[in-house]
């Protein structure tokens, strides 16, 4: 612009002195628990485009201290830096650390800057709110690996044995709770038995049987090979079983006390789609009502059945293999709710090597959608495709589901997405990638643990179990494998059924195994981890010198190496590390110890107010400096030594209240007297009174020495108890002066 021969006309020259403005920090992903693996995207938003100088990174308010790295966003207005969650990081709240514990400015490490085109650096001072954790609810929790642990040979149980009668060619398992205490049951399918074993697991770990049903001219298990737990609007539990031999299911009342009553059965009948049944799942619609999809193999569809609040049951609707449809062969199903409230559910087919997606309406009419075949790209290991495991994409992004084969050494993890489509996700193959027990895989069950989800894939080819970890992106990461007659677990021969479940009390996650050749293996999935602590301290007031126990106690035997662990105590004002008592542990004893025993000394300096609680400093107080491991697993891993919460159940300040502890010693602030001034002859009484910083108990007969002619001292008279001042009284004798 200007008059021609001006400089404005003549030049397009730009002022630009206003330097980019940070305007937000937050992250595009859900709220929620993040462990050990996952990846946290923090994006940082400008008022204008930029571009970056060096390295950043952004240092994260975690224990222990943290970065996120640089991942992209030159030349945009908005930053993405990633943060991988590591073992035993930990972070209420995920925020970044300013340093100076305000919102300070934005915390870029490595020298590195933000310009804008002009060259000004940006001014990195947040607004508020502008930090991490006021925009988001982020939890860090780097939990240790899943293990593979069991305790003893109660562990696993099988046919005929301790009142184990319909565990022979255990195919199927479904874990639930029920009850006022919230117990832990399971049911087990058996195809040989022609029955269903239910099995009690009790908070320490052992299986007992509880009832069995075997198949009788008036029921639906002959050929007992899936079954299905789950809770009616009403509060009743019920199972689904399915039957191949019978060509139909039978539904079963499970009652409070352990018993099984069965209730109602439907079997093919030319048309329904029940014949050669092999997989159930029950789920509740939107609008309430149970459902179950049945699989057929020998029908080559799915069949939904209403489940009625008595039990009863009510065919609704079939699909078969029509034109179009990839249900040839139809072995396993699983169904799931998309995000937008939709349910639907996913088929294996064996003979069309696919996958089929269903629409399950509220009525419980069912509407083939979108279907994925082996011989598209990135679908080869759908072949053979017949059991089929779903479960929430970690990263909010559709549903996942793990797809293995009738025969073959190959899983394929596909994801459904929001729209319906189907797209690979990974596949894995045995001895690829370090997965090394996955012969004949069958069976799976996802699992979550330390904010992270992981798969357990039944190996029934190779006698065993494959742990997978599953990241963000979909894709599969070794986690472990065992095999049969690894430490205690002894019967996973022809493994192929599995559930995991947690326990209601302890939080102890496991996995129940039902093995064709062996019967059931209970195997525990997390660490060994930390229930209470406790200690000998008792209720009072304390001072220095005095020493008591702390008890560290975990749900599984832990052993101890290296140098020792300790223990973190906290003060008013401070904290103190007690001294780890390997003598009153036990842990570096063969087996290890379900307690870790700790002794402090109280020192000078220690205090708790008067009626005060005596607890830890904060969930990561338990610190090692060698190796604290789980005695049990199959594999070395370590325990999870998080504490429960300070105050919460399980902790020390939950149990240790009304404690004092004093350490600092009264001091006398004066000496003075009521008697007034005069001069006073023998036989007067002169009250001293002598005053403390702190209340005081008198012990013995105390004097106060005085400075008379000949020298004579006050008698102590009265100070009640925790009294801070102390009465004194003295006569004056014939020839005193002073």
């Amino acid at each position: 612009s200007g008059d021609p021969g001006s400089l404005g006309h003549s030049r397009d020259i730009v002022i630009d002195g206003a330097p980019p403005s940070v305007l937000r920090v937050s992250s595009p992903q859900p709220d929620g628990a993040y462990g050990t693996g996952r990846i946290v995207n923090i994006t940082v938003a400008l008022d204008e485009k930029a571009w970056v100088g060096g390295a950043p990174s952004l240092e994260l308010a975690t224990e222990p201290p943290r970065s996120a790295s640089y991942a992209g966003g030159n030349g945009t207005d908005k930053m993405s830096f990633l943060y991988t969650v590591q073992p035993g990081d930990r972070a209420a709240d995920l925020g970044l650390d300013y340093g100076d514990g305000g919102t300070g400015e934005l915390p870029l490490r490595g020298g590195a800057t933000f310009s804008d085109a002009a060259g000004n650096a940006a001014n990195l001072t947040l607004p508020s709110p502008g930090q991490l954790a006021a925009s988001r609810s982020i939890e860090v929790y780097g939990g240790p690996l899943p293990v593979f642990a069991a305790g003893g040979p109660t562990w696993g149980a099988w046919d005929n044995n301790r009142n184990f009668e319909e565990l022979t060619d255990a195919h199927g398992v479904a874990a639930f709770r029920m009850g006022a205490d919230n117990a832990t049951y399971a049911i087990v399918a058996s195809a040989a038995d022609n029955g269903v074993q239910l099995v009690r697991v009790h908070e320490n770990g052992t299986l007992v049987a509880s009832h069995h049903l075997a198949d009788t001219n008036a029921l639906e298990l002959d050929g007992a090979i899936a079954v299905d737990a789950f809770r009616l609007a009403n509060g009743s539990t019920y199972a689904l079983v399915a039957s191949i031999a019978d060509d139909g299911v039978q539904s079963i009342r499970v009652r409070e006390d352990g018993t099984l009553h069965p209730i109602h059965q439907i079997t093919d009948d030319n048309t329904l789609e029940l014949n050669g049944a092999r997989s159930v799942d029950a789920f509740r619609l939107a609008n309430g009502s149970t459902y179950a999809v049945v699989a057929s193999g020998a029908d080559s569809g799915v069949q939904s059945i209403r489940v009625r609040e008595n039990g009863t049951l009510a065919p609704v609707h079939q699909l078969d293999n029509a034109a179009g449809l990839e249900l040839d062969g139809a072995g396993g199903v699983a169904a799931f709710r998309m995000a937008n409230g939709s349910t639907y559910a996913l088929v294996a087919s064996y003979q069309d090597n696919a996958v089929q997606l269903i629409r399950v309406h509220e009525n419980g009419t069912l509407e083939a959608r979108t279907s994925a075949k082996n011989t598209q790209d990135g679908f080869a290991r759908l072949a053979s495709a017949i059991f089929v495991t779903a479960f929430a994409a970690p990263d909010g992004n559709g549903t996942l589901a793990l797809v293995t084969p009738e025969s073959g050494n190959h899983a394929m993890l596909v994801r459904i997405l929001n729209d319906e489509s189907i797209v690979a996700a990974d596949s894995i193959g045995d001895g690829e990638r370090n997965f090394l027990r996955l012969g004949g895989p069958k069976d799976a069950a996802a699992f979550e643990l330390g904010g992270r989800t992981y798969l357990l894939i039944a190996s029934h080819g190779e006698n065993g179990l494959q742990m997978a970890g599953v990241r963000d992106d979909g894709t599969l990461e070794p986690a472990g494998a065992v095999g049969d007659d690894e430490g205690w677990l002894d019967r996973l021969g022809g493994a192929h059924g599995v559930d995991a479940f947690e326990l209601a009390r302890s939080g102890s996650t496991y996995a129940l195994v039902a093995s064709r050749a062996e019967g059931v293996q209970l195997v525990r999935l997390s660490p060994a981890s930390v229930t209470n602590v406790s200690s000998t301290l008792g209720v009072g007031t304390h001072g220095q010198g005095a020493e008591f126990n702390v008890t560290v106690s975990f749900d599984a035997p832990v052993s101890v190496s290296g140098p020792p662990p300790s223990l973190l105590l906290a003060f008013d004002g401070g904290s103190g590390a007690a001294e780890y008592l390997p003598a009153a542990s036990g842990a570096g004893a063969v087996g290890g110890s379900s307690q870790l025993v700790f002794n402090y000394t109280i020192r000078s300096g220690d205090s708790i107010d008067d009626a005060g609680v005596l607890d830890y400093a904060g969930r990561a107080a338990l610190v090692t400096h060698g190796s604290v491991r789980d005695a049990q697993a199959a594999r070395t891993a370590d325990a999870d030594l998080e504490l429960p919460a300070p105050g919460g159940p399980g902790s020390l300040g939950r149990l240790q209240q009304g404690v004092a502890i004093d350490t600092v010693p009264p001091r006398v602030l004066s000496v003075s007297s009521p008697t007034l001034d005069g001069t006073y002859g023998e036989g007067s009484v002169i009250r001293i009174d002598v005053e403390f910083s702190k209340p005081v108990d008198a012990t013995g007969t105390p004097l106060l020495a005085l400075t008379t002619t000949p020298a004579r001292s006050a008698s102590y008279v009265d100070g009640t108890d925790g009294d801070t001042n102390l009465e004194f009284r003295y006569t004056v004798q014939q020839g005193d002066a002073a």
